[in-house]
């Protein structure tokens, strides 16, 4: 079964490589599904995530290594949710085998609705293909919220998979000096 999740790892990968298009879905894994709005940035595609895979970005995304790294470059959140995983990388060839040149640029999603002003979403993207070994300190990807009225965030493209979509949730504020 190790060596089934490893060749289907690598076919993933060959796929993404010499530009083989692969379908199209959300991870029907997540618990609060991210949907796509638009068009992706010119070659970039959003490929399928099986069981397995979900459930190594999860685990990734809710290592300490991931948890330091969220609290380090967002200050005053911490981790709350995996709330999807993408299997996310480009697609350098047309349907007819001809070279497209792959650019780079925003991708809207609209996201679930926060509970409340102490809830912020964060994307992690790990620099990997394997998915049967995602471990370390993620990027943590600049992430806006661009329209609140229909709960549209963006990011720009920063690399292929996996990207995580994570809930975060406001951390207490302690004075110091008071303790308060």
């Amino acid at each position: 079964m190790k060596r089934f999740t490893k060749m289907l790892a690598l076919g993933m990968t060959l796929a993404m490589v010499f530009g083989i298009s692969v379908s199209a879905a959300p991870s029907p894994y997540a618990p609060g599904v991210v949907e796509t709005v638009g068009k992706f940035p010119q070659g970039w595609v959003l490929g399928t995530t099986t069981k397995e895979a979900y459930n190594n970005a999860k685990a990734a995304a809710e290592s300490a290594d991931a948890k330091a790294e969220i609290e380090e470059k967002m200050p005053g959140w911490t981790f709350d949710a995996v709330m999807d995983v993408w299997n996310f990388g480009w697609n350098d060839k047309d349907a007819d085998g001809n070279d497209i040149e792959v650019k780079d640029g925003t991708v809207t999603v609209k996201m679930p609705a926060l509970p409340s002003s102490n809830y912020t979403y964060v994307l992690l993207h790990y620099p990997t293909s394997d998915w049967t070994d995602i471990k370390g300190y993620p990027q943590v990807i600049d992430f806006k919220l661009t329209d609140w009225e229909n709960n549209y965030w963006s990011f720009k493209v920063a690399g292929g998979s996996p990207v995580i979509f994570v809930r975060l949730i406001k951390t207490a504020v302690v004075n110091p000096t008071t303790g308060g």
